[in-house]
C-alpha cells in the first residue's frame, strides 16, 4: 500500500456501531456484575451475546454464534480507571 492510499492516523474514526455497543456495556456493567462478574462478555446490539473466561474464546463463539458482527468485547471488573493505548514516537538524542 503507498502513501497516496493510507488514511491519516487522525482521520480513522470509530464505527458508530461499535461506540453504541461500548456505551450499553458501561449501561449495563452494574448489572452484570452480579452474573459476569470477573468473566469478560460480547455486547451486540445492546445485549450480552457470549461470555466466557478468556476474550479469544468469548470472539469464537460470537463468530460461531452471530457470524462477524460489530461487537464489543470486555472483562466485567469492579470499577477501575479506564486504560487507553496511546501511541507516541521516541525521539533519539
Amino acid at each position: 500500500m503507498n502513501q497516496e492510499t493510507q488514511p491519516a492516523l487522525g482521520s480513522l474514526s470509530v464505527p458508530a456501531e461499535f461506540e453504541r455497543e461500548v456505551a450499553a456495556f458501561e449501561r449495563l456493567k452494574p448489572a452484570l456484575h452480579d452474573q459476569y462478574g470477573g468473566r469478560a462478555v460480547a455486547i451486540y446490539q445492546g445485549q450480552v451475546i457470549a461470555a466466557g473466561d478468556d476474550k479469544m474464546a468469548v470472539l469464537d463463539t460470537v463468530l460461531e454464534t452471530s457470524g462477524p458482527v460489530p461487537c464489543y468485547i470486555e472483562w466485567v471488573a469492579p470499577e477501575a480507571p479506564r486504560r487507553a493505548r496511546i501511541p507516541s514516537a521516541w525521539v533519539a538524542r
